[in-house]
């Protein structure tokens, strides 16, 4: 549950049941992955001005913002419920995107840079930073501003723009970072592979408990059996290479989580 502040409190006490409850550090931590995700890509627009350390700690903490964030998730989630690191343990975070995400952005942090995956962090704290200000902050720092326009425009642009923003972010996953990580499979890196291997099947745990990522996974298939429909196409790819592709996929099959696991499961989680 979210803290509870009440308007007859003072200020100083309602900020600091704020600050004192789970949530906050949760919210923190999307505040932090917003704030050095627009400073690292403003870096990246004017790599004359802004020098690579400055580029590089914006980077690392963003990641270490989205691993405090959903370490906060994972924490509340399972702290009372670990009794044996068993196999169905271990299949049923590997069916949370909680932990998958904390999961990629330990990864990311301790790896070489890889810009375009800050996309879908920054994407998720955008509505999880904007909802929180909006039933939490607001009200704590001033009762009276809960019903106004500012409040009723941020409850506007989170419902109308979230299914959107997920949708988004399936797809960016799908062919964007993807696409990024085989770039450097032409020079034969062994650290490239084990990296797209890995993404390999972070998406396809995603695709098992994710509506949107299905989506995406089956849009992306159809537009690419489209094209290699097209006479232009070479057979090489249109016989051997997008089939064994097809093939390659299938035999990464997840088997997908029950309704009300993939509930529990989504990235939207604020507490």
């Amino acid at each position: 549950m979210p803290a509870q502040t009440r308007p007859e409190q003072p200020l100083a006490d309602r900020l600091k049941t704020l600050a004192k409850h789970p949530q906050f550090t949760w919210w923190i931590g999307h505040v932090l992955v917003l704030v050095c995700s627009i400073r690292y890509f403003l870096s990246l627009l004017t790599l004359s001005l802004s020098p690579p350390t400055s580029s590089s700690l914006s980077y690392r903490l963003a990641f270490i913002g989205a691993i405090t964030t959903y370490g906060v998730v994972l924490y509340k989630t399972y702290v009372n419920k670990i009794q044996t690191l068993d196999i169905n343990f271990i299949g049923r975070l590997l069916r949370d995107d909680n932990a998958l995400y904390f999961g990629v952005a330990v990864y990311w942090l301790l790896t070489s840079r890889v810009s375009v995956a800050l996309v879908p962090f920054a994407t998720y704290s955008v509505f999880h930073f904007s909802t929180y200000l909006r039933n939490n902050v607001i009200p704590a720092v001033s009762p009276s501003l809960s019903k106004s326009p500012l409040s009723t425009k941020i409850t506007a642009f989170v419902d109308a723009n979230f299914p959107h923003a997920m949708r988004f972010v399936a797809v960016f996953e799908l062919v964007a970072i993807t696409i990024r990580l085989a770039l450097p499979l032409v020079l034969f890196r062994v650290r490239a592979i084990f990296t797209l291997l890995l993404w390999v099947m972070f998406l396809r745990f995603r695709e098992a408990s994710s509506t949107q990522m299905r989506d995406a996974v089956v849009r992306s298939g159809q537009w690419v059996d489209h094209l290699c429909l097209q006479p232009g196409t070479p057979d090489v790819i249109r016989r051997v290479v997008w089939p064994r592709v097809k093939a390659f996929a299938a035999g990464l099959q997840i088997p997908r989580a029950p309704a009300a696991a993939q509930a529990n499961a989504s990235p939207r989680k604020t507490q």
